[in-house]
């Protein structure tokens, strides 16, 4: 029976390609409306997310428990409490950080003698990083008095530090936007309130710290929301020494431990609602500050890596997959199988090659996309061998008809009355042939050649 698999005329070449279109076709249809999203994303966490070693260079001081305990609830604090900080950072003057970020939010006007302490404070002790925060939502966007439609993305207020503060520092978004499923795998470059461009605290952080030392910061490339995938180092605690600010006011830090280094001051206690759950443990969430860390050491180490466009995948998906389906239904099970593995394999590798090379890919796509093609081809073959075996039994029941019939015909032109000249008592005639298969070769017959 001829058939897309078999034979060699155009209509079976042509029903061959179009299943393989079709068939690939459906597959990239099925990544790129994101039915294997949350898998892939997962997958992807899996294979690009690795623990190392954390930068020496960055050190924490917590705003955590025992602060608390020392200075009394958070709620309660005022702005002379950070200037204390600073100014204990700065008492040295031969043995300051290098850089100081505060991921701390100081917007509006509090009292003036606090808030001229803390700019004071910031001033004397230089190179430090303050806190701004886009606030993100709907808006609706208007042309010639209608609205043509709406922004999801749109920023509908911007908080930033207090004048005097914002004078005399560097400021830098601390914005975080999660995924779907609530894990933190993405940077936002900058923000642009008002048309304003605003780096993130991590980026300016970075800035700083590389320009004393003679470098420049390289910006990592971003895909069209303004993200850049983080590459974690450290999970929650890695970069965090137990140092807390109160042991910095009572004195007990010693200045070599933060001279010419990232400092980062964050929030370091449970319920204070800026932690999150990240690619490299999502069981444990990783406070804000520590996230900055991170981030920090992904700039400068420029170990950013850049995300390849979805419609860049897909389209190599389907050409891969059209490809993989051809092999597929031309090779017998035994060699489909082992060139579906090979092609895993294969795929695989690639995958981290290039992740090496500085590009993320969707992992899961090309990987899934092979196996279920494969499996497809199976049921193809499947299908394709049942439709063999039931023409065989066709064949074989035409073939039998045809043998039954011959052998009746065959018996019909043989003698069947003995003796066949019952009038003739001189001699008996008797016989039979019982061929070996259903038609013999023998004739016989009786006949007298006269009287």
């Amino acid at each position: 029976m001829r058939n897309i698999l078999s034979g060699s005329g155009p209509h079976r070449k042509a029903a061959r390609y179009l299943l393989c279109v079709l068939a690939a076709l459906a597959v990239t249809i099925l990544c790129g409306a994101g039915f294997l999203n949350r898998v892939d994303k997962w997958m992807q966490d899996s294979l690009y997310q690795h623990r190392g070693a954390v930068s020496k260079d960055i050190v924490i001081l917590g705003i955590d428990d025992e602060a608390f305990d020392l200075l009394g609830p958070y709620n309660t604090w005022d702005r002379n409490i950070m200037a204390s900080v600073l100014e204990k950072l700065g008492s040295d003057p031969q043995k300051r950080p290098a850089v100081t970020a505060i991921d701390v939010l100081y917007t509006g006007h509090s009292s003036d003698s606090a808030d001229q302490r803390l700019s004071e404070a910031a001033s004397s002790l230089g190179s430090v990083v303050v806190a701004s925060l886009a606030d993100y939502g709907q808006s609706i966007i208007w042309k010639d008095g209608h609205a043509v439609s709406v922004s999801t993305d749109a920023i509908l207020a911007y908080e930033q530090p207090y004048k005097e503060l914002a004078d005399v520092t560097e400021q830098g978004h601390i914005n975080a936007m999660t995924d779907r499923d609530g894990v933190l795998r993405h940077a936002i470059l900058y923000v642009e309130p008002e048309g304003q461009k605003v780096y993130s605290m991590a980026v300016q952080t970075a800035r700083i710290y590389l320009e004393k030392q003679g470098k420049e910061l390289k910006l990592p490339k971003t895909g069209s929301t303004g993200q850049y995938y983080v590459s974690y180092t450290g999970k929650s605690g890695d970069y965090y020494d137990g140092i807390s600010i109160a042991k910095l006011l009572k004195g007990e830090v010693p200045p070599e431990y933060y001279d010419g280094k990232i400092v980062l001051i964050g929030m370091y206690a449970a319920g204070m609602q800026d932690a999150y759950f990240t690619t490299i443990d999502k069981s444990v969430q990783m406070f804000g500050v520590e996230y900055q860390a991170n981030v920090i050491q992904n700039l400068m180490e420029g170990r950013c890596k850049t995300e390849v466009s979805g419609r860049v995948q897909l389209l190599l998906l389907f050409v891969v997959l059209c490809a993989a389906m051809l092999l597929f239904i031309r090779m017998r099970t035994v060699h489909g199988a082992l060139c579906a593995l090979g092609l895993i394999a294969a795929t695989a590798l690639a995958e981290y090659v290039i992740y090496r090379i500085g590009y993320i890919l969707h992992p899961l796509w090309m990987l899934m996309g092979l196996i279920i093609l494969y499996i497809l081809s199976m049921a193809v073959h499947y299908a394709q061998a049942i439709r063999e075996r039931h023409a065989l039994a066709l064949e074989k029941e035409r073939i039998s008809a045809e043998l039954s019939l011959a052998t009746r015909i065959q018996a019909n032109a043989l003698p069947k009355e003995f003796p066949p000249f019952p009038e003739r008592k001189e001699f008996d005639i008797y016989a039979s042939m019982t061929p070996a298969k259903e038609v013999g070769g023998d004739l016989y017959d009786f006949y007298l050649l006269d009287e």
